[in-house]
């Protein structure tokens, strides 16, 4: 129960911080590529809670799920009556398909490739 909870803390951190962006930040790096990085940091930190244990292939999987939503966008999954009639959808789901984003995707799934190895090697 502890570990759920640290991962329910850090995403909403995170959460937090991407409603920042979203809301006050109006520039051409921090809200299109932070911004995206950090919410495949988002969807880990919630799959974790949800499975604090984890999975081996956890980060990749979360990659993919990016990776797809993100293709449906470019097949114009905007355009359908139930995304493009509600904000929250056409905000959480986005509209525009952007190679650039699947590169921030694997950039913030590194990191946290990275330090889940981290935290593993101190753990012996």
């Amino acid at each position: 129960m502890k570990n759920r909870l640290w991962f329910i803390l850090g995403f909403a951190t995170v959460v937090g911080f991407e409603i920042l962006i979203g809301k006050y930040v109006h520039d051409a790096f921090i809200r299109p590529y932070v911004g995206d990085v950090l919410v495949v940091v988002a969807v880990y930190l919630l799959a974790r809670a949800i499975r604090p244990q984890g999975h081996r292939w956890l980060t990749l999987w979360v990659f993919l799920f990016a990776a797809v939503v993100e293709c449906l966008q470019g097949l114009g999954w905007g355009n359908l009556p139930v995304v493009r009639d509600s904000r929250l959808l056409r905000v959480l789901l986005g509209s525009t398909f952007d190679w650039r984003d699947i590169l921030c995707y694997a950039v913030g799934c590194g990191g946290i490739a990275l330090a889940e190895w981290i935290v593993r090697k101190k753990r012996g």
